[in-house]
């Protein structure tokens, strides 16, 4: 007999790139002797307390939730080892939950926050155990419902009192099919992709949606150009976590994320209101949801990702993207906690507008700057300067967060619910005022000022109707399927919010495809609609006409609805209403799953996955003393009596499970056939109760039942079976007591005594075969074709190598220095009668110039001998043509080139060492002289065409 609770919350599997945390169970369950522990002193007694201990081989230790720490935790680990096979934490009441019950890092979302590199980071939620980041090889469960308490702590005095009666077990059944880390699961989920039409998925990203909304609607497209610094951010989360999950339960998060998301709201709807104001200014406001921050920052990660690389906002490609180098400022709304005070806290001091700042100061008296050298509490905004460095925009952020310190108790719990706000939800109607929801509106009401006066320049008060307010706080909080849903959306889609009617907004840890939750067509929806165009409220406009706006148009959505009176100012109103607005939403799961290739054991984006299960229960059972399980009772006639009775044998027998008569007389020696070794038991003691104790047929008569030999081994019970291995002793089996024992009546001579029989009934079953052998796919391919024959590309053969360029240079007005080691640029002239010419006065001077030259060549060079240095000038220079007459054919002069015409001595005189270039000419017989300016003049306007033939 099992008793199932239901209503148990239980701790799921998760992974990172690198680790796995949380909890489960083997395949089949774990098991084991319950031992309920209530207070510290019952928690050292059990501790201490070796015969308890060993009086079971396995534990489910059942344990008061203020009793679950790491403290509590790790001892029941090490005392009990291998025994220890799950915890079941109950709450006796919501009157005795704990102070703090928080399982978060006491740095939530240190492993990515803009502090990284910190040594000592700040220690904001100082009470956190981090349980929920650590690996448990067992299931943890908790009862949360006062009923289930009960119940647990009834059966356990009744049954679990005294060692005689049998105790009471636990049975938890959690199993994840995801393990090791996020890389290796969806490795798996891709190999069982591949290979299976309809696949398994072990693990799911975890990740939602973003959205966002803007004001003014005006949209900037791609042939127009935004302005920098002209886009202000108001960021919310809509994501939490709890340690246990619960299917139809509250899901906590009530001051983290639903207190700011209320305020975010609300913010919207009066910043919505003064839309016409804002259209006459550059400046956009973006409302953003971010779901997935709660895991590392998950959704932040993805925005800006989106952000620096072009695909924010998305959508439609005519839309102008926005960049880093747009956004004006962030102003963020986290943990807001119904306090007397709230901090504004402020980062980078360089970029913070101490304008807005004493702004908001002035407008609120609620709000205190904290410096903004402190550092930053968790928020998105760590992860939005993070990635930019800090250098492109301040970062605001109004919190409930002060001295490095959260004032949520119960942050990322599901014991953040509304009791945490003053809210008594058991009598919170749709229209009820709340302490609350007055609260949040001296909080929103200068915030809108402040937005206003800051970016419109124009200083107005605004007010918020309370019903608003008290409308939101109802919806979120306890019913999602509201009225107010139900007036911003058509019928189609506020139908799908009756499933989840009484039910509060989940704030849990979304997964990608398969999260079903209502909270993004929520947010959706009501976002957009309080930031609608409001110039279409003033227009009765038909639903045939509201579907073709949004047939035609891409940029916009258009949705036709019944509308929602508060939030309607015009007198005139209408019974439906078709309205525009501006909403946008995209997968805000992080960067490690969409880029591609990208490696998940990288620790640059943060990679979280949810395993996924299939069975989740917790049932509780009794567990027989040691004298039941060993006890098995058989009833038997004597020989002599079963004369009496025309019938035969009317004793009951175990076999097989099934209850019936013998057929056979019982002998009363070995004559059966059986080997007499065997039948330990040769009394002829009529109606005996003969037990079977743990040591398999020791003190049991198999003679008793009556069979044959064979039959004893078509039963099982024959003892060469259990030798061989084929059939395991009879104290394996499970013992089984017939709920409704038989009444027997037997005649004696004397007297018709009646008896009750208790019938003991064991099954008998072949062993448990092995486990199977591993299951080994093997990935075979297809042989990959042939290799195609090699591409051949036939050119066409080379040019030839372009000539260098001629550069002549005239020699300088004064002579040079002239080196004694013979350095020459030399060019073969012949002498044909030039058709070029210069004037005779040109030819004049170079003449006189000619003469100058040669008689200070003469006085720097070396004494040889005249003839040797003739005969050397004219082996050098015979193979030559004569030059005559200072004339040359300057047609034949195309390939002059200076320095190594002919060999490494022959030179230019125009290296580094010189200041000018010398060109020589050779004459007939072989001697040299410097060339006429007029004659390198000469060849030079030949070659460029400049010089008229004569």
């Amino acid at each position: 007999m099992y008793i199932s609770f239901d209503r148990a919350r239980y701790c799921v599997r998760r992974l990172n790139g690198t680790h796995e945390v949380g909890c489960q169970s083997a395949m089949r369950g774990n098991s084991g002797r319950m031992y309920m522990i209530d207070n510290e002193q019952e928690f050292t007694s059990f501790l201490t307390n070796t015969a308890t201990i060993d009086l079971s081989n396995s534990f489910i230790i059942v344990l008061n939730v203020n009793l679950f720490d790491s403290n509590h935790v790790d001892q029941l680990m090490n005392r009990l080892d291998k025994k220890l096979n799950g915890l079941l934490l109950y709450l006796k009441s919501n009157l005795s939950r704990p102070e703090y019950f928080s399982h978060d890092d006491q740095c939530p979302n240190h492993r990515y926050s803009y502090y990284l590199n910190q040594t000592e980071s700040v220690k904001w939620n100082w009470k956190g155990t981090g349980l929920f980041f650590r690996s448990f090889p067992f299931p943890i469960m908790l009862v949360d419902e006062e009923n289930d308490y009960k119940q647990l702590l009834h059966f356990y005095q009744q049954f679990n009192s005294s060692q005689s009666t049998p105790a009471c077990g636990l049975e938890m059944k959690t199993f994840q099919n995801a393990a090791h880390t996020s890389k290796t699961c969806m490795r798996r989920n891709d190999i069982s992709h591949s290979l299976i039409d309809l696949p398994e998925i072990f693990c799911d990203p975890i990740g939602g949606q973003n959205i966002y909304s803007k004001l003014p609607q005006t949209i900037t497209t791609i042939y127009q150009q935004r302005s920098p610094k002209s886009v202000v951010l108001i960021l919310v989360n809509t994501d939490s976590f709890q340690m246990f999950l619960k299917p139809k339960g509250a899901t906590g998060g009530a001051q983290q994320p639903a207190a700011a998301l209320i305020a975010f709201l609300t913010l919207a709807h009066l910043i919505g209101q003064e839309q016409n104001e804002l259209k006459k200014q550059d400046k956009e406001i973006i409302f953003l949801t971010l779901d997935g921050d709660a895991m590392d920052y998950s959704a932040s990660f993805k925005f800006m990702f989106d952000m620096i690389n072009g695909y924010f906002p998305n959508g439609d490609k005519n839309e102008q993207r926005i960049k880093p180098e747009h956004i004006h400022s962030i102003i963020e709304l986290q943990g807001l906690s119904m306090t007397d005070k709230l901090w504004l806290h402020s980062y980078p001091s360089s970029l913070i507008n101490q304008t807005f700042i004493n702004t908001i100061l002035r407008n609120n008296p609620m709000i205190t700057s904290i410096s903004s050298n402190s550092p930053l509490p968790p928020a998105s905004s760590q992860i939005f300067l993070r990635e930019t460095s800090s250098m492109s925009f301040p970062a605001y952020i109004l919190s409930s967060a002060n001295d490095n310190q959260l004032s949520n108790h119960y942050y990322h719990s599901f014991f953040d619910d509304p009791s945490t706000l003053s809210i008594n939800i058991s009598t919170l109607e749709y229209n009820t005022d709340t302490e609350f929801s007055q609260w949040i509106k001296r909080i929103v009401e200068p915030l809108a000022q402040t937005l206003i006066e800051s970016f419109v320049g124009i200083r107005k008060n605004l007010i918020i109707k309370q019903e608003i307010i008290n409308n939101l706080v109802y919806c979120i909080l306890k019913n999602i399927n509201c009225p107010l849903i139900h007036n911003v959306t058509n019928q189609s889609v506020g139908n799908t919010f009756k499933q989840f009617d009484q039910t509060s907004m989940p704030f849990s840890i979304n997964t990608y495809p398969e999260s079903t939750t209502p909270t993004f067509p929520f947010v959706q929806y009501v976002l957009s609609y309080f930031l609608r165009d409001r110039a279409y409220d003033l227009q009765n406009i038909t639903s045939v006409t509201c579907k073709e706006y949004a047939a035609n148009d891409t940029l916009y959505s258009y949705k036709y609805v019944g509308g929602y009176l508060p939030s309607i100012n015009n007198e005139e109103k209408f019974s439906s209403y078709c309205v525009r607005s501006y909403i946008r939403l995209i997968q805000s799961m992080s960067p490690a799953f969409t880029i591609k290739n990208y490696d998940l054991s990288d620790a640059k984006y943060p990679a979280w996955t949810e395993s996924r299960w299939t069975v989740i229960s917790l049932r509780l059972f009794l567990i027989p003393t040691r004298q039941h399980e060993v006890m098995t009772v058989v009833i038997d006639w004597n020989q002599q009596e079963n004369a009496h009775y025309s019938n035969g044998d009317t004793s009951l027998h175990s076999v097989h499970g099934q209850i019936h008569a013998g057929p056979h007389s019982v002998p009363a020696h070995t004559d059966n056939g059986l080997d007499p070794n065997l039948l330990n038991n040769d009394t002829n003691d009529s109606g005996a109760f003969v037990t079977a104790g743990t040591a398999g047929q020791v003190g049991f008569d198999v003679r008793t039942l009556g069979l044959s030999e064979q039959e004893l081994k078509e039963t099982g019970l024959h003892p060469s079976l259990i030798s061989a291995g084929r059939q395991l002793p009879l104290d394996q089996y499970k013992i089984n007591y017939d709920p409704n024992p038989i009444i027997i009546r037997k005649q004696i001579p004397v007297e018709m005594p009646t008896y009750k029989q208790q019938v003991i009934v064991r099954y008998l079953r072949p062993p448990t075969p092995p486990s199977p052998g591993p299951l080994i796919i093997k990935e075979v391919r297809e042989p990959p074709a042939a290799a195609a024959p090699p591409l051949v590309i036939r050119t066409r053969a080379p040019r030839e190598k372009t000539p260098p360029p001629i550069v002549i240079r005239e020699a300088p007005p004064c002579a040079p220095h002239v080196d004694l080691n013979p350095k020459y640029v030399t060019r073969v002239v012949r002498h044909n009668e030039s058709n070029y010419s210069s004037s005779p006065q040109q030819q004049q001077r170079q003449f006189q110039q000619q003469q100058q030259y040669h008689q200070l060549q003469q006085q720097h060079q070396p004494q040889h001998h005249p003839q040797q240095q003739q005969q050397q000038q004219q082996q050098q220079f015979q193979h030559f043509n004569t030059f005559e007459n200072g004339t040359v054919n300057y047609d034949q002069f195309n390939g002059i080139q200076n320095g190594n015409q002919f060999t490494n001595e022959i030179n230019s005189f125009g290296d580094q060492q010189h200041g000018g270039w010398v060109t020589e000419v050779v004459s007939s017989t072989g001697t040299t002289s410097a060339a006429p300016p007029h004659l390198l003049d000469d060849i030079y306007r030949a070659i460029n065409n400049q010089l008229p033939r004569v």
